[in-house]
């Protein structure tokens, strides 16, 4: 199956970009977050807050971050 370059010919197009938009990089999720870059990586090694490298970027989830932010475990 070849998939076009335009999403209006690409039936998957709309998926794949709502499943790309799920992940942050560390500064995204900062800015989401309202917290700085430091406290990100603080929080993924500290709290175990969850993360994927892709290439040489880490990305987290939307998901994992508002999990984490519900969880007992931050609470402090």
């Amino acid at each position: 199956m070849v998939l076009c370059r335009h999403n209006s010919y690409n039936p998957f197009g709309k998926a794949i970009m709502e499943k790309a938009q799920q992940y942050f990089t560390f500064e995204e999720a900062a800015e989401y977050l309202r917290v700085s870059k430091a406290t990100m990586y603080r929080w993924t090694h500290n709290y175990n807050l969850h993360y994927i490298k892709v290439g040489r970027v880490s990305r987290i989830s939307k998901k994992d971050i508002d999990d984490f932010m519900q969880s007992p475990e931050f609470r402090m």
